[in-house]
């Protein structure tokens, strides 16, 4: 019994830590999964360059798609008491579900960015389908 019992915790705990794997950033209202990758950066000072791979959520990361509406990927300060966009980047299509988005700038202020995606119109201060904290490096 005591067996059972602990085989029935450890599947209830590990549950959302599997999930987080499968889906290391979902984007609910598209039910997509999405995955960053960095080809250059991130690093302050200098441009940064990011791969973008998206899958329906409970499909295996491999079998890419292209979400229905155009998602917008933007670079975003969060300081204490204020938050705030950062320069135009650009977006391009490499593949099935695969974009390269690139002229992402950092600049070293007080606070920590983020990558936000957000659909195409929204506000991006508040409608963000999905957001990621970005650790950055010196630009050498």
């Amino acid at each position: 019994m005591l067996k059972i019992i602990t085989l029935a915790l450890s599947l209830f705990i590990g549950t959302p830590l599997m999930s987080k794997e499968s889906c290391p950033l979902e984007l609910k209202s598209q039910k997509l999964c999405a995955h960053i990758s960095w080809k250059l950066g991130p690093q302050y000072g200098a441009y940064s360059t990011a791969i973008v791979k998206y899958w329906k959520k409970g499909a295996p990361k491999t079998q890419l798609t292209d979400p229905e509406k155009t998602i917008e990927v933007y670079p975003w300060m969060v300081m204490k008491g204020m938050e705030h966009g950062g320069s135009d980047i650009e977006i391009k299509k490499l593949g099935l579900g695969t974009y390269e988005v690139s002229k992402i700038l950092f600049l070293k202020m007080m606070g920590h960015w983020e990558l936000r995606f957000k659909n195409e119109g929204k506000n991006p201060k508040k409608d963000y389908l999905a957001k990621l904290r970005i650790p950055l490096t010196k630009n050498k």
